[in-house]
C-alpha cells in the first residue's frame, strides 16, 4: 500500500511514500477491512467488488452503531450552555497559549482556488500578501501576539509555507499532517481495501482531516515545545476563519478551558458554538443523545445514517471550528494510555523529544491511539474530471463522540467569531472582505 511513487490529492505533486506522514497513516485504510457496509441493491451480490454505503459505514465506525436519529439538537436557549459573556472576566496570559492554525489547503469546496498560499492585493494599501501571511500579520497585531504559533499543513505545502512565514525573530513551527490513499467506491467484503488512483499502481493521497492538528502536533515532537513553554491551552482554529478570533474573547475562553481542566481531570476540550439557520447542512451541529441529557456532542450529517432530530425554533447551535485543549489533561490522558501499554512505564517527555528527530514515532502513535481512539470516516468525493473515490478523514469533533466520555464543554459566542472564506464568492462578498482586510 505504501510502495512505489505516489501523488498528492491534486494528482500533480509526488510525495515520499516512505515518510512517516504516510507510513503512520496507512493502517487507517486497513481498519475498514471487513467493516465496509454496502448499498442495498448490491447487498446480496457475492462476486466482485460492491458499492460502498458511506453513511452506513460511518454509522458503524464514527457513531459506534448509533443512528443520527438518536441525536437531538441542543436548543439555542439551553441554560446549561453558557454564553461567553457569562464567563468570569479573566484572561489567560497569551504566553501560556499555543495557537494551531489549520492550513492543509485541500480546497475541495473551491476546486483548489482558495488555499493558504493564495496571494491577494489589499485594496487600500496595495500590498500583496498570501492568506496565511495575512493571518499571521493579524495575529501579530492582536492580544494573542505573544502566543506560540504552530501551522499544520501537508507534505505538499509544508516547505512552501515554512518559507513564506519565516520570521527570524519569532518563527512559527510548521508541521505536516498524515496522508492516506484514496479508496475505490467499490470494495470487497473481505481483504485489503482497494485503492483508487489516476494511474495503475500510483495511488493518489489525501490529507486526513483536522484531527491531524492534534495527532501530528504530538507525533512530530512539537508537543515537546508545548511542554517546555509551560503552555496551558492549545487553541486550534482554521486559517480560513477571518472573524474576530485574535481577540480578548479568545483569552477569556482559554482561561475558562484552563479552569475546567483544573476542576475535572476528565475534561480536555472546550468548543465555541454559534447560532445558525435551522436548515444549514455544512458544519458540526451541537447535539445530545436521548439517553445522555445535557451531554453535548458534535456531529455532522455525513457521520452516519438516519435523520437528526431538530429542536423547535429557527436556529441551531453549530461549531465555529475553534477548539481549546487543556494541555495538562491531554498529557494525563497520554500518560494513562502509556501506562496501560507499558506497565514498566514510558517517559512522555523523552518520547516527545525523540519524535522531533523522527525516532520512536510508531511507539508514540500506539500511545496516542490508545488515548484517543477516534475512528476514521469515509467521504465520497469526485475529482475535477468527475471520477468518484472515497477519502478517509477524522475530525477533531469526533473526540466528543468517544463512548462513555465527558471530555467536552460548549460555550455560545457571537457570529463575528466565525467568518470563513473558502469559496470564490466569499472573496467577492463585501461583508466578508471587510473582515479580511480590516486592520
Amino acid at each position: 500500500m505504501t510502495s512505489g511513487n505516489a501523488r498528492d490529492h491534486r494528482g500533480t505533486t509526488e510525495v515520499d511514500v516512505h515518510s512517516d506522514e504516510i507510513q503512520l497513516s496507512a493502517e487507517l485504510c486497513t481498519r475498514f477491512a471487513g467493516h465496509f457496509r454496502f448499498a442495498e441493491q448490491t447487498a446480496y451480490v457475492t462476486a466482485g467488488p460492491l458499492l460502498v454505503d458511506t453513511l452506513a459505514t460511518n454509522r458503524e465506525q464514527v457513531l459506534s452503531g448509533h443512528s443520527l436519529s438518536e441525536f437531538t439538537t441542543v436548543p439555542v436557549g439551553a441554560t446549561w450552555i453558557p454564553r461567553v459573556e457569562d464567563l468570569p472576566d479573566e484572561e489567560l496570559d497569551p504566553k501560556r497559549i499555543a495557537v494551531v492554525l489549520l492550513a492543509g489547503g485541500l480546497s475541495f469546496r473551491s476546486g483548489g482556488i482558495i488555499h493558504p498560499l493564495l496571494t491577494l492585493e489589499d485594496p487600500v494599501g496595495r500590498d500583496r500578501h498570501t492568506l496565511i501571511r495575512r493571518q499571521l500579520n493579524r495575529l501579530a497585531g492582536s492580544p494573542l501576539a505573544a502566543a506560540k504559533v504552530f501551522i499544520v499543513g501537508t507534505l505538499s505545502n509544508r516547505d512552501t509555507i515554512e518559507r513564506e512565514v519565516f520570521q527570524p525573530d519569532r518563527r512559527p513551527t510548521v508541521y505536516a499532517g498524515g496522508l492516506a490513499p484514496r479508496l475505490a467506491v467499490r470494495q470487497h467484503r473481505t481483504g485489503a481495501p482497494i485503492l483508487a488512483g489516476s494511474d495503475p499502481g500510483v495511488p493518489s493521497y489525501n490529507p486526513l482531516g483536522h484531527f491531524e492538528a492534534l495527532r501530528w502536533l504530538i507525533l512530530s515532537g512539537s508537543m515537546a515545545d508545548v511542554v517546555d513553554l509551560d503552555i496551558a491551552v492549545i487553541v486550534v482554529m482554521s486559517y480560513s476563519n477571518w472573524g474576530h478570533v485574535f481577540s480578548p474573547t479568545t483569552l477569556r475562553l482559554a482561561r475558562s478551558a484552563a479552569r475546567r481542566q483544573e476542576a475535572d481531570p476528565r475534561f480536555f476540550l472546550l468548543g465555541e458554538v454559534e447560532r445558525c439557520p435551522r436548515g444549514k447542512q455544512a458544519g458540526s451541529i451541537l447535539v445530545q443523545r436521548s439517553d445522555e441529557i445535557r451531554t453535548p456532542r458534535l456531529v455532522k450529517y455525513n457521520y452516519g445514517s438516519g435523520n437528526l432530530n431538530v429542536a423547535p425554533g429557527d436556529t441551531i447551535l453549530m461549531s465555529t471550528n475553534t477548539l481549546y485543549f487543556g494541555v495538562r489533561n491531554v498529557l494525563h490522558r497520554l500518560a494513562d494510555a502509556a501506562n496501560r501499554l507499558s506497565p514498566e512505564g514510558l517517559d512522555l517527555r523523552t518520547l516527545f523529544a525523540e519524535a522531533k528527530s523522527g525516532q520512536r514515532r510508531r511507539q508514540l502513535l500506539a500511545v496516542f491511539d490508545e488515548a484517543f481512539p477516534v475512528a476514521p470516516q469515509l467521504i465520497a468525493t469526485r475529482t475535477g474530471a468527475g471520477t468518484e473515490f472515497l477519502r478517509i478523514e477524522r475530525d477533531l469533533d469526533q473526540l466528543t463522540l468517544l463512548e462513555g466520555e465527558l471530555p467536552f464543554a460548549a460555550v455560545l459566542v457571537e457570529g463575528e467569531r466565525a467568518v470563513f472564506i473558502k469559496l470564490p464568492e466569499d472573496l467577492a462578498d463585501p461583508a466578508k472582505r471587510a473582515y479580511l482586510f480590516e486592520s
